[in-house]
């Protein structure tokens, strides 16, 4: 077992992703995280932007996963998508950090801007509960639906 944390003065981190991903909720719409970021984000997150929705994945390890024993250059994948689904950015004033939202995502980043130190793991897992579990409740109360988590990643 390591008992030491290995941590760098001057990590060459240039963006951290929180990333939670969640079985869609069919009635959650464009319009219900529009919503959310008026009630709940706007005066923090006040830089809003749209982008193409990021895909759902579920990701198999088991012994039947679909890359196991395939060389890597057959494993492509296509996705069509009907219709115009979006995934929401928010980003704060300073466009450091960042929460992307869509029908079965929510995203923190914090993204180094002009030279900033990286804030660390450990602080930004606390700002990535609070404003998920306002997104949780959110959904829970305007939907009666809770979100059933499927996947977690955090990249640097």
């Amino acid at each position: 077992m390591i008992e030491t944390f290995v941590s760098y003065k001057n990590p060459p981190v240039i963006e951290t992703v929180l990333d939670a991903q969640f079985t869609p909720i069919e009635s959650l719409t464009e319009a219900h995280l529009g919503i959310y970021w008026d009630k709940f984000l706007k005066s923090e997150w006040p830089n809003l932007s749209k982008q193409r929705a990021l895909p759902i994945n579920n990701e198999d390890f088991g012994k039947n996963a679909y890359w196991k024993n395939r060389p890597l250059t057959s494993i492509i994948a296509l996705e069509t998508i009907d219709g115009p689904i979006l995934r929401l950015q928010f980003a704060d004033a300073h466009d450091e950090k960042l929460i992307q939202l869509q029908n079965g995502r929510f995203i923190l980043n914090w993204r180094n801007v002009e030279g900033k130190p990286y804030p660390r793991f450990i602080k930004l897992l606390p700002l990535y509960i609070e404003y998920f579990n306002s997104f949780y409740d959110y959904v829970l109360e305007m939907h009666n639906k809770k979100l059933k988590l499927n996947q977690w990643e955090v990249t640097y």
